[in-house]
């Protein structure tokens, strides 16, 4: 066992971390006095609310740091000294973030260290009280209108939230759960920013798993449901390389130091197009949700194009074309073939079309070999009762030493060796004993056995249409066997739907973290570029992975709804989405409204379609309109004006193409269909970089200054002329110019846009250093 530190705390002066624009400042103790907008001298720390950066939980107790001790060497290292254990933080300072890296613990003998945590951060930006803040709970960050501050999980095992056992710390009871009104559900239990009546959170954790652990899981639940994890092996076993980034920056600069933060310390970054996902105008694009097969995907190709779309999605039966969930075989339309999958997509894609199909995650159906006696011994269970009586082959009472494990619920179905017994009511019959009747032997496919006093009844845990799901070994294989077939097939869009389902597992963020995060690492570089990805849920840790989310489904989902989840969609830094929609004819007053306010939002949508749509007058009429507002959307063609208009709920609109995807007539409408005012012209933009001039530059000074473009094609900023200031960088998908001079003088470039395809606007540029 490693040394433990024993001597008494050093006074010394209050530290600092800095971290882009922003200040971190730390007491002799470890805890954070100031959260500093450098900028503007802006403390940004929630009045009275203080936290250690630094805490671990140790034998079942919290322990907080009684003094840290900065270190002496590059990168810089500090030490923190808590009553049980030292922690080694080191910082590793970027130009726009800092990189913080628990380096080293060592533990008093007999101490068992159980999590480490990161913060909370706890500060003043409220949305709740001042509409014009946001907090971004998935993506980490929180802003005003001046400073954003970010807090980024660099790996699975940093899980961007906050454990669900330790909710007395952490100000975690202060926590509001749904601050954007979800109504998929609530976020928090897998955010690294959370929203609180006094301001926000910023927090991280990662658990040891050298050992066994019990862990707590609600969702899904009703309540806390406690599991038994672990151990693991490898890196991830280890509290020693926790690690997180922090940064400051200004509000419009916080998405391209995400993007330096992915880069640079080798995380996801996910390009469409060549350009990165969350700033891809591409990442909002709409599709038609179908149930296709190697006969008829074709088909669907030509009818996505009659509506401008360039993507099909297979959604068959909300569940995508399998066999089962869980192996993921293909279907009977496919031959139960990957091969025929893959030949069926390079069809549609000779169409300038893109495929994609559902999933249900780690949902594992009742017919999945997981599920074939003798089942997978990794499925996910909680610890159950045992048995207190031996239960014969055909007995139809199963009497165990209590109930308390049963719950919370839904608890009804237990696994006993290789069986699965359902059972449908209890009742208590001594001082520690219960019998449970109704009870159906074999569930699924397994055969009912003999078993003896003392067995373990194992509490299944059901996915939410009745099968079974993963434990982390099975959704291992799940993501890999996802990852490598759409790689090889040429899909490029998936949706994990269910996501949660990796979380009820008992592992919560890191669960989930496996399934996304192991998917793209399984679908490989070749196959990355263009790729698309949603899901039910999202993560701190599957944030850079997720291109979006798109909630909201048809006769369910109101359109007021659609706009509070898109409030949260903006809030992270991801696309506008409207859920889904049905596209039939006699709905097409409903379908023009929804397409109204998804050009207000620039939000994609996803459209149930069917081949009958190109064979009447009105489906055709209805695929005119579809691409008529999809290409203005896409074209950037609506003024700011015109999209606060439509944001309008109470108002009606036509659209009308004049130009082919160049040009649009837009009309306000009554009820009866008739013109209100003049109509407006609606056309593409001229290409042009917009904005103010940049400012001047201070040698040894961080730099940030965004250029911008006035349309959502550009895809490329580049200097093709001249040269930016020593030490200064042009981000080329988020146009950010970024560093720390080194040089004194000014300095003249050109900058110049373009579409993927060719050069669509210039500029000239002076940056004049001192």
């Amino acid at each position: 066992m490693s040394s433990f530190w024993t001597g008494p705390a050093v006074a010394a002066p209050p530290l600092r971390i800095e971290a882009g624009f922003l200040s971190i400042g730390l007491s002799p103790s470890g805890r954070v006095t100031a959260l500093t907008d450098v900028r503007s001298g802006k403390d940004y720390l929630a009045p009275g609310k203080s936290a250690p950066l630094v805490s671990l939980m140790v034998d079942g107790h919290l322990e907080e740091p009684t003094a840290v001790t900065p270190g002496r060497h590059a990168p810089a290292t500090l030490q923190f000294k808590l009553p049980s254990a030292t922690v080694d933080v080191t910082v590793e300072r970027r130009p726009t973030y800092s990189k913080l890296v628990i380096s080293g613990l060592q533990a008093r003998p007999g101490a068992d260290v159980q999590t480490a945590f990161w913060g909370p951060l706890p500060t003043v930006v409220n949305p709740r009280t001042n509409p014009n803040q946001e907090v971004g709970e998935a993506v980490g960050v929180v802003r005003d209108q001046d400073f954003a501050i970010g807090l980024r999980p660099l790996n699975d095992k940093t899980v961007g939230a906050w454990p669900i056992e330790d909710e007395q710390y952490g100000f975690a009871a202060d926590v509001i759960e749904n601050p954007y009104d979800l109504q998929v559900d609530t976020m928090y239990e897998w955010s690294a920013a959370a929203v609180t009546p006094w301001g926000s959170l910023l927090r991280a954790y990662s658990d040891d798993y050298s050992k066994p652990r019990l862990r707590q899981e609600v969702n899904g639940f009703g309540g806390p449901a406690t599991f038994e994890l672990g151990p693991l092996s490898g890196p991830d076993a280890s509290i020693i390389g926790s690690s997180i980034a922090l940064f400051g920056s200004a509000p419009d600069l916080a998405p391209a130091v995400l993007g330096q933060i992915e880069v640079g310390e080798d995380q996801p970054h996910p390009t469409l197009n060549g350009q990165w996902q969350k700033v891809s105008q591409a990442s909002s694009a709409s599709e038609f949700w179908l149930s296709t097969n190697s006969q008829n995907a074709t088909a669907y190709a030509d009818l996505a194009r009659q509506a401008g779309l360039d993507w099909i999605y297979d959604a068959s039966g909300g569940r995508g074309p399998w066999k089962s969930t869980g192996h993921y075989g293909l279907n009977d339309g496919y031959q139960n073939s990957d091969d025929a999958l893959a030949t069926a997509v390079a069809g549609v894609k000779q169409r300038g079309v893109q495929f994609g199909a559902h999933t249900l995650s780690d949902f594992i159906e009742p017919n999945d070999a997981y599920l074939k006696a003798p089942a997978d011994k990794r499925l996910a269970v909680r610890p159950g009762p045992k048995l207190t009586k031996a239960l014969a082959a055909d007995g139809t009472e199963l009497y165990v030493d209590g109930v308390d494990r049963l719950t919370p619920g839904p608890a009804d179905l237990l696994r006993v060796g290789d069986e699965f017994i359902r059972y449908t009511a209890q009742e208590k019959v001594g001082d520690h004993e219960w019998k449970l009747t109704g009870i159906t032997r074999g569930y699924w496919s397994s055969a009912a056995a003999a078993h003896s006093p003392g067995d373990e009844a194992q509490v299944v845990v059901k996915n939410s249409y009745g099968g079974a799901i993963g434990g982390l070994g099975v959704i291992d294989e799940v993501a890999e066997r996802l990852g490598s077939l759409y790689g090889k097939a040429g899909l490029k869009g998936i949706s994990f739907d269910g996501l949660e389902s990796a979380s009820q597992s008992g592992w919560g963020s890191y669960g989930v973290a496996r399934m996304v995060n192991g998917f793209y690492r399984d679908l490989g570089p070749a196959a990355a570029d263009g790729f698309v990805s949603e899901a039910s849920r999202i993560s701190s840790n599957t944030w850079s992975v997720q291109t979006r989310m798109s909630w909201g489904e048809p006769n369910i989902t109101s359109l007021d709804q659609v706009i509070r989840n898109n409030r949260f969609y903006r809030a992270n830094f991801l696309p506008g989405m409207m859920g889904q929609t049905s596209l039939t004819p006699t709905r097409k007053d409903a379908i023009v409204g929804a397409l109204a306010v998804a050009a207000s939002w620039n939000a994609g949508s996803q459209y149930y379609a069917s081949l009958s749509l190109g064979d009447t007058a009105e489906g055709k009429e209805l695929l005119a309109t579809i691409r008529a507002w999809e290409s203005a959307r896409n074209a950037g063609a609506f003024t700011t004006a015109q999209r606060a208009a439509l944001g309008d709920t109470t108002k009606r609109w036509q659209l009308t193409m004049t130009t082919p995807d160049r040009e649009w007539s837009l009309q306000e409408v009554d009820t009866a269909g008739a013109p209100i005012g003049a109509p407006q012209t609606v056309t593409i933009p001229q290409p042009q970089l917009i904005g103010d001039p940049p400012p001047a530059a201070t040698i040894g000074k961080l730099y940030e200054y965004k250029l911008t473009s006035n349309t959502p094609q550009t895809r490329k900023f580049t200097v093709t002329k001249g040269s930016l200031p020593a030490g200064l960088t042009l981000d080329a998908d988020t146009g950010a110019i970024t560093g720390i001079p080194s040089k004194p003088g000014a300095s003249s470039f050109t900058v110049t846009t373009s579409n993927g395809a060719q050069p669509t606007a210039s500029a000239r540029y002076t940056i004049t250093t001192s």
